[in-house]
Order: C-alpha cells, then structure tokens, then sequence
C-alpha cells in the first residue's frame, strides 16, 4: 500500500470510527435565494429525503442581518427581518402519500455571515421513513437563502 491509498483510505476510516450512519441523509435542498410568504413555498425533491431518525433536521438559512428567536407557538421561528419586522415561520415535511408532518422549531445554527432556523422531529428509528416535499409558510415575506437536511444519527445516538 502507497502513501497515496493510505490517504485515500484515511476518511473512509474515521467516518467507521465516529459511528457512521449508511441511512443517513445530508444535503442542500436549495441554496438560490427566494420568498417565503403566506402561501406553502414548496421545494419537492427528484430523490425523496430519507428520515431514518433518530434526528430529522430542516434548516432554513438567511442572512446574519436576520435575528432568529423561538416563535408564538413551539411549531414556529421567529424571524426578524433588517427591517424590524416580526415574522412567523413554520415548516411541514410531505411524506410520498401526501401526509403532512409539522416539524417544530428547535433550535438556531450560527455561521460566520449567515444563520438557520432549524425545525427537527426525533422519531423512533424507521429507515423506510421518507418525505418527497418540505413546505415553508411565513406570516409575511422572508428572503431564504438556503434550505438543508439533515437526517440519521449523530455522534452518541443509539
């Protein structure tokens, strides 16, 4: 073996190490900016989201200008715009049959120029758990700048 495969292999080992996660799902829904309004702005996805759990996450990103706060009810972010307007966010996951699942805020993911309400359900491990739509509703207009996921284990989950 070369340096070069040792290297190669280097990952593959320490993901096995910190208890990787084979039904996980990690990705980027969208990261085009867009409105958010009192009407579902649904994003529908080609490969349906697997939600195995323990933890199913949804972060919706803005900008560092916007401040994030728990909202009116344990179902919704509050988002206060530039402009000091309130605002009121909430996110539904659609499972394949049609079935809507509230997802409740839970918490707020601080970046260096931007930060996410993020909504999160910790169900019972299922791996056949999937959703084919998220739809964002907000009590007036948001600029959302990137939409995530995040679903499976994390580092010391059963």
């Amino acid at each position: 073996m070369t340096s070069r495969d040792a290297k190669a292999l280097l990952p593959i080992g320490l993901a096995l190490v910190a208890g990787c996660d084979p039904q996980a799902d990690h990705r980027t829904l969208t990261e085009v900016p867009f409105a958010v309004t009192q009407s579902p702005h649904a994003i529908s996805v080609k490969d349906a989201l697997r939600a195995p759990g323990p933890f199913n996450q949804l972060c919706v990103g803005f900008p560092d200008t916007y401040q994030i706060s728990p909202g009116s009810s344990p179902s919704n972010a509050e988002v206060r715009r530039p402009d000091g307007k309130v605002v009121q966010l909430s996110a539904t996951l659609i499972d394949p049959n049609g079935k809507p699942e509230v997802f409740p805020f839970t918490s707020i993911d601080q970046g260096h120029k931007s930060r996410a309400a993020c909504f999160e359900t910790r169900p019972a491990r299922d791996t056949e758990r999937r959703y084919s739509r998220v739809e964002l509703i907000a009590s007036d207009s948001l600029t959302v700048f990137e939409v995530r996921w995040d679903a499976g284990k994390r580092f010391g989950s059963p």
